[in-house]
């Protein structure tokens, strides 16, 4: 009798359990370097007048802001704002940018992964690498509160107002709606 043969996936379903490693847990020292390696970047972005949006807000979420003692990860939910608020002046500016991009090697799969260059380049920044963070837009913090009907708990840990002053004041927020 011929032995069947297996397909790719069955054979990697086979060695995946082999392949798994147990996850990595982050200490809190490491977790609140992050969070502040976060600050920082979204205050250097805020900074830069290439960039073309502002991060606005930046909010801790999860296990790390629960005072877990190793956190899998660090939760961050962010929120941009466009700084050019003409359509058209906004769009040039875009496809500078995305020019930008190629000629420093970086390419784009879709003309879509190009429109959404303003915000990728944000978020890249704000992550910068680190396979600690978990960076959510704000839209899913703002889903997981619907989701928790207002009982998650967040705190916003940067703002930034881009027509007025910055607070940096730390705040700490129960939502509910």
């Amino acid at each position: 009798m011929a032995e069947e043969k297996k397909s790719d996936f069955e054979l990697e379903s086979e060695l995946e359990p082999q392949k798994r490693k147990k996850a990595l847990r982050l200490t809190r020292t490491t977790a609140d370097r992050l969070v502040s390696n976060v600050i920082e970047r979204a205050r250097a972005i805020n900074a830069d007048p290439d960039m073309l949006n502002w991060v606005t807000k930046v909010a801790l979420f999860g296990s790390h802001l629960k005072g877990k003692e190793r956190p899998g990860d660090v939760d961050i939910a962010y929120q941009l704002q466009r700084r050019e608020s003409d359509g058209a002046r906004w769009r040039k500016a875009a496809m500078e940018r995305v020019r930008a991009a190629h000629a420093a090697g970086r390419r784009f799969s879709t003309y879509i992964d190009e429109l959404g260059w303003d915000q990728d380049e944000v978020r890249l920044k704000l992550k910068n690498r680190s396979a600690g963070l978990s960076l959510h837009g704000w839209w899913d913090l703002e889903g997981l509160i619907r989701e928790t009907k207002g009982t998650i708990e967040y705190r916003l840990i940067y703002e930034y107002q881009p027509h007025g002053s910055t607070n940096f004041e730390t705040l700490e927020r129960r939502v509910r709606y």
